[in-house]
């Protein structure tokens, strides 16, 4: 056998930073060990895509609910072994405390998840959002949206 076992690999410099999120669209920059990728997840009327690298990897369709949460693996070997596995989870619903002028929303939620602790996590996927205000001065400066 050529290639090394999936368990024997040594561990791989992964980094994720939200590029852009709308209603629709999510874009991750990806570092895995100093190499950039792009994770993408687009809502399209019938089904949702997610891609990296613009390469579709998984897909969910439907006109009600459709999956939300995917698993990914980076860097495999062409045999399948070894690699990085992600979850990737988004929350499709739309955060209206984000409406700007022209009408734009952007989505409520995104968690991206390796197994050594999270890479990435945003709005109602981000554990500090489940975090009650200590006080009311807090709980003003987090209602309004100021930062705290």
């Amino acid at each position: 056998m050529t290639g090394t076992m999936g368990h024997n690999n040594p561990p791989a410099r992964l980094a994720a930073e939200l590029v852009r999120i709308d209603a629709r669209k999510i874009d991750i920059k990806l570092l895995i060990d100093g190499e950039m990728h792009l994770l993408a997840w687009r809502r399209h009327a019938f089904h949702d895509e997610v891609l990296v690298n613009n390469v579709r990897q998984q897909e969910s369709r439907g006109l009600g609910k459709r999956e939300t949460l995917y698993g990914l693996v980076f860097g495999k070997s062409p045999e399948g072994e070894g690699g990085i596995r992600a979850l990737f989870t988004v929350d499709p619903k739309q955060d209206y405390g984000s409406i700007d002028w022209g009408g734009n929303m952007r989505l409520s939620g995104v968690r991206l998840e390796s197994g050594e602790g999270v890479l990435l996590s945003y709005g109602t996927l981000d554990p500090r959002s489940f975090k009650k205000p200590e006080s009311f001065s807090e709980w003003i400066k987090k209602t309004m949206g100021i930062g705290y």
